[in-house]
């Protein structure tokens, strides 16, 4: 896994989690060598990951012969069983070139790509990472056993970058995992429901604050809308800005997500729609749709799939209208709309791992 397991809970978590219900799964989760003395909390569950420490992981990959040898070597000696698997699953670009050197020919490897690489501002700014990252791409596509896309947008467009065999190329969208109970809540957790309920007309965002993040449009809505509030919860990449009007709760464990939904008004997802978020199946929207609010998001191809249990915008008027219609009760939670329970019920990570095990079980 190139995401640290006690990071916020995305597709790869899932994933490990349901697979070793079913398999035996060793999980190991690439991280920095500074992690080795400032560990991060890690999920409750049966998984204990292995770390893999890569110090060069996200450097330029341009290294020379004897670097590369010695690099892999490093590798190597931490994942010394791994010529014992019968299958290696990835979820990067940058764990294959991990792992390249040590696969074996009879090793089944299945690349499940929940983003795409190649948008992410981190290469886009280098051109000689993104082209040694292309590289590997290409390599990785035609090298995969099978390859399980988030997105038809992503499968499309990887397909045609690398030319691999679209017979192999599976679309297995993002899923719910539905909250569990717990007894009671700690005083953190108290502290941000009691303040998120003396807050008038509440639209919350679950997940991650990063650049395309649009906090332009939020503020331009937010001060047209003085009585408005937006509250953020999750990890953040990028500087807050500093308005009245938002309130920013951090990151928060998983299990108790739900339990600050249900204090908001609604939800929103309010990004950029750039290359990268058009290749985005969000994880967030069956979790607000769970959750059973008023849904705001940017209009994209992707999220379609999801009407009409959200309500979309095309620019920032729309955006605005919607802000209205909230704060007037005009928007209609997803249960309002017919199909509710049986889209809930059909878009769990357990429906989606049968799917990808029919597929790698032979």
């Amino acid at each position: 896994m190139h995401v640290p397991w006690g990071w916020i809970k995305q597709r790869p978590h899932f994933f490990a989690e349901k697979l070793s219900e079913r398999m035996d799964v060793d999980v190991v989760c690439a991280e920095s060598i500074k992690t080795v003395f400032n560990r991060t909390k890690r999920y409750e569950s049966d998984i204990n990951p292995q770390a893999l420490y890569t110090p060069l992981a996200t450097c330029d990959f341009a290294l020379n012969k004897i670097c590369s040898s010695l690099y892999a070597r490093l590798v190597g000696l931490q994942l010394g069983k791994f010529s014992e698997y019968t299958h290696i699953w990835i979820g990067s670009t940058l764990m294959y070139r991990l792992i390249k050197p040590l696969l074996k020919p009879n090793q089944i490897l299945i690349y499940d790509c929940m983003d795409d690489d190649m948008e992410f501002p981190i290469y886009l700014r280098r051109t000689k990472l993104l082209n040694t990252i292309k590289s590997y791409e290409h390599d990785l596509a035609l090298r995969a056993n099978y390859i399980f896309f988030s997105s038809v947008f992503l499968r499309n467009k990887v397909v045609s970058r690398t030319n691999c065999e679209s017979s192999k190329c599976y679309v297995v969208n993002n899923a719910l995992e539905r909250p569990a109970g717990h007894a009671t809540l700690p005083d953190a957790i108290q502290r941000h429901l009691d303040m998120i309920s003396q807050l008038p007309h509440v639209l919350m965002y679950v997940g991650m604050i990063a650049e395309w993040f649009d906090f332009e449009a939020i503020q331009r809505v937010l001060d047209r809308n003085p009585n408005m509030h937006i509250v953020l919860v999750g990890p953040s990449e990028v500087n807050l800005p500093l308005h009245k009007q938002i309130h920013y709760v951090g990151k928060v464990e998983r299990e108790y997500i739900f339990s600050l939904m249900d204090k908001a008004d609604g939800l929103i997802m309010p990004f950029v729609v750039n290359d990268l978020i058009k290749s985005v199946n969000p994880v967030k929207l069956y979790e607000y749709i769970y959750a059973d609010k008023p849904i705001i998001v940017p209009s994209y191809n992707e999220v379609k799939q999801f009407l009409p249990y959200i309500n979309t915008y095309d620019n920032f008027e729309e955006l605005n209208a919607l802000c209205v219609k909230l704060q007037e009760r005009q928007l209609l939670k997803p249960s309002h709309n017919d199909g509710y329970d049986s889209f809930v019920n059909s878009n769990t990570w357990d429906g989606r791992t049968e799917f990808v095990l029919e597929r790698i079980i032979e």
